[in-house]
């Protein structure tokens, strides 16, 4: 089992092996666009709008899974 646990809450956990909010979380925007569909592009990481964020994040390959629950997020990359 690989979890990648990206966030937990409001919560910032800072330890030798572990680091929460991922610290490269803002440069992923295949997180970035899923986390959009759970959460809405109001919510908000570190201060800053899950959408702006994903505006700002490199632009990765996004590809289309053909899945239903493919990211609307993802069609703005």
């Amino acid at each position: 089992l690989d979890l990648d646990l990206l966030t937990y809450g409001s919560d910032v956990i800072s330890t030798e092996v572990l680091q929460v909010p991922h610290p490269l979380i803002a440069e992923r925007n295949f997180v970035l666009a899923p986390m959009i569909d759970l959460c809405g592009e109001t919510a908000s990481l570190a201060g800053r709008r899950l959408a702006e964020l994903l505006a700002a994040a490199p632009p990765n390959a996004l590809e289309d899974t053909g899945l239903p629950w493919r990211s609307r997020a993802a069609d703005h990359q």
